[in-house]
């Protein structure tokens, strides 16, 4: 009926027959549909659409846990992506030490919970490992803080509401279409201590992974994200590079293979970084060029300036 009305009785029943949309099952003559102006019909289509067709409603949130996601998937091939939607989430959405659960048209009244916590922490680590931005490392400690604050029950495990909300809260750790909240939690907590060397975060991690043990055993794949945190725990790699100018991270970057149970730390020779402070002490650049100094659980090789020498090692590491 639309059709006819749009196009006229002879080529609207065609180009309904074309498209499917038939009033009964009769099979109508088709004409050679070449001769068509289909850039005709799409503009009358459209016009159609736009002036009787209501339009979806569309989703125009900018949610944290979300967009944390999506920015540790970009961190190592599309950083300067990665790094504008996290400072518009630090700048807009983390208000006075709390975050706030999502932004449209300004920041929700609605306080973040545990995955918007989690997501946004590990992504930020993420970007720290390939950004080399000490920034970045800060604000992960500093949301990692407020997560086991408001979140952290004295038994383990992370609550997925904050103290401040609920009278009644829950802790869940099944992952489904997405990572649980807890899943990611506990890798903040592995990644935070493999690259600060602080153990409170390594002790905080290892009772809420044992406080899920025994259903993670039972019942695998409902926590597949949670298994696969375990791999910092087995034999863990950091790979800890002296740097002199901030184009040699892109350059080391271009040459090493992604691997999650591998940290990369990037510091500049010379600086000071705080949260580093243990890790890095005493070492530098040698003979003025970029130096690797790859580490076992904090215990390191020599260092090099060969890199060929590190991704050889590497590759025997990850096989």
């Amino acid at each position: 009926k639309e059709f006819k009305e749009i196009f006229g009785n002879e080529l609207g029943e065609s180009l309904a027959n074309f498209f499917g949309v038939k009033e009964d099952e009769s099979v109508l003559y088709v004409k050679d549909y070449k001769e068509l102006d289909w850039k005709f019909v799409r503009s009358k289509l459209l016009d159609y659409r736009e002036k009787n067709k209501p339009k979806p409603s569309i989703d125009d949130k900018i949610q944290v846990s979300w967009n944390g996601l999506l920015i540790s998937s970009l961190a190592q091939i599309f950083p300067e992506i990665a790094c504008k939607a996290a400072d518009f989430i630090l700048n807009k959405l983390y208000l006075k030490g709390e975050l706030r659960r999502y932004w449209r048209g300004g920041p929700s009244s609605i306080r973040g919970i545990l995955e918007d916590y989690s997501f946004f922490g590990n992504s930020l680590l993420d970007l720290f490992q390939f950004t080399g931005n000490y920034r970045y490392l800060e604000e992960a400690k500093n949301i990692a803080e407020v997560m086991i604050q408001n979140f952290y029950c004295s038994d383990g495990g992370f609550y997925n509401s904050s103290n401040q909300d609920l009278p009644i809260r829950i802790i869940d750790a099944t992952d489904g279409a997405m990572p649980s909240g807890n899943s990611i939690a506990i890798t903040l907590l592995f990644k935070l201590y493999l690259i600060t060397q602080n153990e409170k975060y390594l002790k905080l991690g290892e009772i809420s992974l044992k406080k899920f043990w025994k259903n993670l055993s039972s019942y695998p794949l409902d926590y597949s994200y949670l298994i696969s945190s375990i791999g910092y725990l087995v034999n863990p790699l950091q790979l800890l590079v002296v740097y002199l100018k901030e184009e040699d991270i892109k350059e080391v970057l271009k040459s090493l293979v992604y691997n999650p149970y591998k940290v990369n730390i990037f510091v500049k020779d010379g600086a000071s970084y705080p949260l580093l402070e243990n890790f890095i002490r005493d070492k530098r650049a040698l003979e003025g060029k970029v130096t690797y100094y790859l580490c076992r659980s904090f215990t390191c090789n020599l260092p090099t300036n060969d890199l060929s020498k590190i991704l050889e090692e590497l590759s025997r590491s990850f096989s």
